[in-house]
């Protein structure tokens, strides 16, 4: 994981986190040729991350969420429920994404009309996140730590004192509870719903 906090004039950068490699480099120098006008200091710009990269965020004010590729409607909502405040296409430009740091620097989200319906009906749905937080069984939760602590399959097994199988089943289970597709979009999930800390 890497991280650059790095300062241009008056203005506080944000915080920008990936993997190493293209992608994140060129983010950094986006931003640090054409500068948000806000200071952002405690604004975390995460670039194609992993799911240890949404730790990061803990002590800001916002995260923009910057993706390889246009995000479909249902990807922004699953970033916006992980911690994303603003989703922007890596490719979209300078300007795009200096907008998008200043806006969440200000405090606001950034979501299409379709995205904030979505979200809602998230809210709304039988079973869906009630204040905050879905609804899991005891079984549920310790499964989920399990995959945050990063356990296998067997792991998990052991510790729970059932089969691989058992818990390949309680984990798909788990998977369409969350309406997530894998063990770090759980964990993503897990952590913005406040469900595992």
């Amino acid at each position: 994981m890497t991280t650059w906090p790095f300062e241009r004039g008056p203005t506080t950068m944000p915080l920008i986190a990936g993997p190493p490699g293209v992608l994140t480099e060129s983010v950094k120098t986006l931003l640090d040729r054409h500068p948000p006008s806000a200071s952002s200091d405690r604004v975390l710009v995460l670039v194609d991350p992993d799911a240890g990269h949404w730790n990061e965020g803990t002590l800001t004010t916002g995260v923009v969420f910057v993706r390889d590729g246009v995000p479909g409607d249902a990807e922004v909502v699953d970033a916006v429920l992980a911690g994303a405040d603003a989703v922007v296409d890596a490719s979209a430009g300078a300007d795009e994404l200096s907008a998008a740091v200043d806006a969440v620097a200000r405090g606001h989200t950034l979501v299409s009309p379709t995205q904030a319906r979505l979200l809602a009906e998230i809210a709304r749905a039988p079973g869906g996140v009630r204040g905050g937080r879905q609804q899991l069984t005891e079984r549920e939760t310790e499964l989920l730590r399990s995959i945050a602590l990063g356990e296998s399959v067997k792991q998990t097994a052991l510790a729970m004192g059932i089969s691989a199988k058992r818990v390949e089943a309680m984990q798909s289970d788990l998977f369409r509870k969350l309406a997530v597709r894998n063990r770090a979009h759980a964990v993503a999930r897990a952590h913005a719903l406040g469900i595992v800390t």
